[in-house]
């Protein structure tokens, strides 16, 4: 028995690390479809019964994605049947005459408008025509998978939504209810009524894919804001893990960067099928409170309106195509490209022998001698086999694996640049955490062009956003628009109302934010609630934008309370650090940017702390591969078995 396990799923590897008394055992395997028959077995394979299991999970991202979902009707007010499709009228494409909107998620012929009316001010001048309601329910009761209820203003009042939801299941007795109110109490229609039909859409898949796992008792979820939940309260509001697993490996960086006295961390996590930036500032995450699923990027920037909005605290990534498994092609003009099609687990790259035939990032690494003969799960490398998929392209493999690098690596240079210097922020200024199986094989050469002086490597790196779930705290977040009156009192309600979600932890923390803008305006700034919180908005807003309005007024629109349990961490064990140097284990030819050299080789389970090696060399471990070029050190100045 042992105290928890931690299991992250990703694109290519399943990622599982348990952990008792000071001790890690560590498992990587390859990802399987369904996901959930890799999660089983690889618990299995350790051996393991566990107290507790911590997941994190694509499988509500995949469901959007591939469109399989759970089929719902929308009912809402009259003349708002459409908000799905009108949306904000954003244009993703702006030139591009032939562009098409996401396909809504529900069907025009599941959307109904009833009659109901609440105003603006939270009055009810239409009572619900509850016969309309009924109608609907006994129709569709049998075809469908559950209901949506989101009317105009019901974040002000939701006495007719709430009266909605009796009468449907009055006549349809297990009928699966989501109402707008309860999964985002904020104005704007749209946005609301988008994240209320994500997360009845996702319900079936979700609740099914728990179902699965109903055997790893005592499982928690970790959601996108970087703290993890029960299951059921995961399954009930499902929109809340859409980007479960990205969000651990940042938890991570932001414990460790305050346990190693890093001020600004940046999160650098390249596994097989993407790779993710963020930040860390003074151990806080950056967060976002609104995402859309299913979305369009550009060079990590995420194109608005090209997915489905959902509104829920989402820790701050930017996404690119650059993985291990990463195809490499050529276009019609004979130009090399990077991505974003994936060679995944299966059939995975084309050295791993299960049939890929096309060259991916990892092929180019293999060809390089960058890579060892054996790399995590046990799979074994074929160079040969690497080397014909890069010969199918035109040119020199070699050529061409250099130059697909140096693709991968801009891109994904381009994504840290776009959560600092868009931020306001110098790279130069940051300590980056290179993590996943890929991350500290390309970290140096990125460094080197973002003027990044220090990189952590943690051990293990490639199982480090599962670590993250090991160190997450169970958090719930909770959002209702603000109609005046006293805010401590209010927050003092909303906080009376989460210890009963809280109420196992003997430490909560909880904080408080106001969404604020000046009067007119249309958007709003988040503002951690003090007694000098309108100073701080007026501060906030000139330092975002350049300019302040102090003499307009300022108006508070809601009121946010994060509820946080904190949970016991594990215990890192020490190492004495060693004055003596190692020796290399062999000699091998590595080929860098401009040249060809011969590079030293070590395993990293045989370094210990205090001992420095010097480039070019090439660290193998078990589950990822250290490269340090030639004007860089590998130094394992700390000693924590993790850094």
């Amino acid at each position: 028995m042992v105290e928890r396990v931690a299991v992250d799923v990703g694109g290519t590897f399943t990622d599982v690390l348990a952990y008792e008394k000071g001790e890690f055992f560590a498992l990587k395997v390859p990802t399987t479809k369904p996901p959930e028959l890799g999660v089983l077995k690889a618990v299995s394979s350790l051996g393991f019964e566990a107290e507790s299991f911590y997941h994190a999970t694509t499988i509500a991202t995949n469901a959007i994605l591939t469109g399989k979902h759970g089929k719902v009707c929308l009912i809402t007010t009259k003349g708002f049947r459409d908000v799905l499709e009108i949306g904000r009228q954003n244009r993703p494409e702006l030139y591009n005459l032939f562009f098409k909107r996401p396909k809504p998620l529900v069907e025009r012929e599941l959307r109904f408008g009833v009659t109901e009316r609440t105003e603006s001010n939270g009055f009810v001048s239409t009572p619900l025509d509850t016969e309309e309601v009924k109608r609907i329910a006994r129709e569709l009761c049998a075809r469908i998978d559950g209901f949506v209820v989101s009317f105009i203003n019901s974040h002000l009042n939701p006495s007719n939504e709430l009266l909605a939801k009796k009468v449907i299941q009055s006549v349809c007795n297990s009928a699966q209810v989501t109402l707008s109110c309860e999964v985002d109490r904020e104005e704007k229609e749209y946005e609301r009524t988008s994240t209320a039909v994500v997360c009845a859409v996702l319900k079936p898949v979700v609740v099914q894919y728990f179902k699965s796992l109903s055997s790893l008792k005592r499982m928690f979820v970790m959601q996108s804001n970087g703290g993890y939940t029960t299951t059921e309260k995961a399954a009930e509001y499902p929109h809340m893990i859409v980007e479960s697993g990205p969000a651990a490996g940042a938890v991570a960086v932001s414990h460790f960067s305050v346990l190693l006295g890093v001020k600004k961390a940046l999160g650098f996590d390249m596994g097989g099928t993407t790779a993710k930036a963020s930040t860390v500032v003074d151990g806080k995450l950056s967060v976002t409170d609104e995402y859309e699923v299913g979305g369009k990027t550009s060079m990590g920037r995420l194109i608005k309106g090209s997915g489905y909005p959902v509104r829920f605290p989402f820790v701050d990534l930017v996404e690119v195509s650059s993985g291990g498994g990463t195809i490499i092609w050529k276009d019609k003009g004979g130009a090399l490209r990077v991505g974003p099609e994936s060679a995944e687990a299966h059939p995975g790259p084309a050295c791993y022998s299960k049939g890929g035939s096309r060259p991916t990032i990892t092929d180019a690494n293999l060809i390089l001698g960058r890579l060892p003969q054996e790399i995590a799960a046990g799979i074994k490398l074929d160079k040969e086999l690497a080397k014909a998929a890069l010969s199918s392209l035109e040119g020199d493999p070699v050529e061409n694996a250099l130059k697909a690098i140096e693709l991968a690596n801009n891109q994904m240079a381009k994504a840290i640049r776009i959560v600092t210097v868009e931020r306001a922020q110098d790279p130069a200024d940051f300590v980056i955490f290179a993590f996943g199986g890929a991350g500290p094989l390309h970290v140096a050469e990125i460094m080197e062009e973002l003027g990044i002086k220090k990189a952590i490597v943690p051990n293990y790196p490639g199982l480090f956003s599962a670590l993250g779930l090991l160190l997450s705290d169970f958090r719930r977040d909770f959002v209702q628009a603000y109609l005046g009156g006293d805010v401590e009192q209010q927050f003092e309600a909303l906080e009376k109302s989460a210890l009963s979600e809280l109420e196992r932890f003997s430490q909560i923390v909880f904080e408080r934010k106001v969404d604020m803008r000046y009067k007119g305006q249309s958007y709003t700034l988040s503002i951690p609630y003090s007694k000098n919180v309108l100073q701080s908005f007026h501060d906030v807003f000139e330092e975002r934008y350049g300019y302040s309005l102090r003499q307009n007024e300022v108006e508070i629109v809601n009121l946010r309370l994060s509820a946080i349990g904190v949970t016991s961490k594990p215990v890192f064990k020490k190492h004495e650090k060693v004055k003596e140097q190692p020796k290399a284990l062999a000699k091998r030819s590595v080929v860098f940017k401009t040249e060809e050299v011969t590079a030293s080789l070590y395993k990293r389970e045989t370094l210990k702390a205090g001992q420095v090696v010097y480039g070019p060399c090439v660290i193998h471990a078990m589950d990822s591969t250290i490269l340090v070029p030639q004007t860089f050190l590998w130094k394992w100045t700390n000693t924590s078995i993790w850094c």
